[in-house]
């Protein structure tokens, strides 16, 4: 039986708040430039999410294709499905009766078969519009769930030595992916800041975010690594050391970007930041979670509140870019002030995200080990 690790839930915790509130500036047209990094965490996620499911599906990996498979895409829709699509429907009924969202038609066939990251290759779809501003989000679940889609099966058909040199030639090559498929995008008439979205929200653009992940368990990286806090110093030297070698660059051609960006914005392309940007980053974060799996790890992730807030963040995720918007036109009809509409609109996410788990999503976690009944 895996054990469960309150760090992991800790730094989701953290993370959320971060997420949450770049994505407060970029409604609210706040410029609160000192946050400029917060995007990184959703590759935080990301790496997580490699790093627990394949961990899990090694775990399982000695029963029969049926109950293995069965079992674990059966909890994933317990975990994800309820919430995502009471979410969506909610919108759908609104649609159906108030034609709002405009654009929900256009948009519903992308959000129901979790391939939302691919609207951003469509010009007939704004997802930047105020339509598509409660679902911009859904892209990284779309990811997630494409990831899962795949990765079960590889780990089960394929042995230590295959599965190895998967991770490791997915690594090296998604990178170069990323190059390839950046200039095809340019080349079909794509602006610059579209390109560097299509690319970052694109499934096999994060491969390598994930695969980053899987190789904590897969290597074995917690009993080789016996340092990982020092690793993790390593790369948050040689992220910040790109990073602002990156924004001096920048700077030097005439480009307005704040300090506090460390020169590494998301979906930027110049100076090929696609190419290296994102795996430096996972590699961070993988050194991170290693530090933080250790059995003697006492830090501020193990806070009691901050775990508290991981444990929900699925819903906090879900729900913040509605809130949010909300909160984004009462900051600037009555308060005008970011961070006390950014504090009212947090304490109100995690209100409706601790009542929706445990008064709606744990009714349908408590049937995640009804699977092998129904053989």
């Amino acid at each position: 039986m895996r054990r469960y690790i309150n760090s992991l839930d800790g730094i989701r915790g953290f993370g959320i708040f971060f997420v949450i509130c770049y994505h407060f500036m970029r409604l609210s047209g706040f410029d609160w430039t000192v946050l400029g990094f917060s995007w990184i965490w959703i590759q935080m996620f990301f790496v997580q999410s490699g790093y627990l499911i394949t961990d899990i599906l090694l775990n399982t990996k000695h029963k029969p294709f049926g109950i293995y498979a069965g079992q674990f895409y059966w909890r994933r829709m317990l975990r994800i499905f309820p919430v995502y699509f009471a979410y969506i429907i909610a919108f759908a009924v609104l649609y159906l009766v108030l034609h709002k969202p405009e654009d929900f038609g256009d948009r519903a066939p992308f959000l129901f078969s979790f391939t939302y990251n691919y609207t951003r290759l469509l010009p007939s779809i704004d997802f930047m519009s105020l339509d598509g501003i409660w679902f911009m989000h859904f892209w990284s679940l779309a990811v997630e769930e494409q990831f899962y889609l795949v990765w079960p099966f590889l780990i089960y058909f394929l042995d230590e030595k295959k599965i190895k040199f998967v991770i490791v030639a997915m690594i090296l090559a998604v990178p170069v992916f990323r190059y390839w498929f950046t200039d095809y995008v340019l080349a079909h008439g794509y602006g610059a800041e579209l390109t560097g979205e299509i690319t970052y929200a694109f499934t096999l653009s994060q491969f390598d975010a994930f695969m980053i992940g899987a190789a904590i368990p897969i290597f074995k990286l917690r009993e080789r690594i016996q340092q990982p806090g020092k690793w993790a110093l390593v790369a948050l030297v040689v992220v910040l050391g790109a990073g602002f070698t990156n924004y001096a660059l920048l700077r030097n051609a005439g480009m307005n970007i704040h300090w506090s960006s460390f020169g590494i914005s998301v979906a930027m392309i110049e100076n090929l930041q696609h190419v290296w940007s994102y795996t430096l980053i996972n590699f961070l974060f993988t050194f991170v979670i290693l530090y933080l799996i250790r059995v003697d790890y006492k830090g501020i992730f193990d806070n009691a509140i901050l775990v508290n807030i991981g444990k929900i963040v699925y819903g906090m995720y879900i729900y913040h870019f509605a809130v949010l918007y909300a909160m984004s036109k009462v900051d600037q009809k009555l308060i005008h002030s970011f961070p006390i509409s950014f504090a009212i609109a947090f304490v109100v996410i995690f209100a409706m995200s601790y009542v929706s788990y445990n008064y709606f999503e744990k009714r349908f976690l408590g049937f995640k080990d009804y699977f092998p009944k129904l053989r």
